[in-house]
């Protein structure tokens, strides 16, 4: 792990920085609830209580607070190994979800595929037009481990 990613992590993981930072850039993750737990090499872990800020009309998790916190257990792994490696462009260009469960409770949100993705950005910035794409998993599941839904969030990368 690189200085650069321990810093990430160490902010990412300080609850006023994330606060702070997720308040300006994306206040939907604040309203929502949604926290980053654990980020490493291997993967990214991001929890969301259900309550009365994302809950839907059926008492459950609404579905945009669960795509979020989907897309951002993929997009904070993504940041994560972007650290240090210069400026770099990423865009979701893709998403699919399948509900399996209600989600009530703590959702627990893990995309683990941080080594794919570090081959995947060793890739591009060997090629020649240094853009590329990937497609991360996040699987969400309850307090019981039982599976909520699983999300394939499509990426597109480019090193400027």
């Amino acid at each position: 792990m690189t200085d650069a990613m321990k810093i990430y992590r160490d902010n990412t993981l300080n609850p006023f920085k994330y606060f702070l930072g997720m308040l300006i850039k994306l206040p939907s993750v604040v309203f929502w609830g949604i926290k980053v737990k654990e980020i490493d090499l291997e993967k990214c872990v991001v929890t969301t209580k259900h309550g009365w800020t994302n809950q839907n009309p059926f008492k459950s998790m609404y579905f945009s607070a669960l795509s979020g916190s989907a897309e951002l257990s993929t997009g904070c792994l993504m940041q994560f190994y972007l650290s240090g490696r210069g400026d770099w462009s990423m865009l979701v260009t893709g998403f699919e979800c399948e509900f399996k469960k209600k989600a009530i409770g703590l959702i627990t949100f893990t995309c683990a595929q941080g080594h794919e993705l570090e081959q995947k950005l060793l890739e591009i910035e060997s090629s020649t037009s240094k853009t590329g794409k990937i497609l991360l998993k996040a699987i969400a599941t309850n307090s019981n481990s039982e599976e909520v839904a699983s999300f394939n969030v499509d990426w597109s990368l480019k090193k400027r």
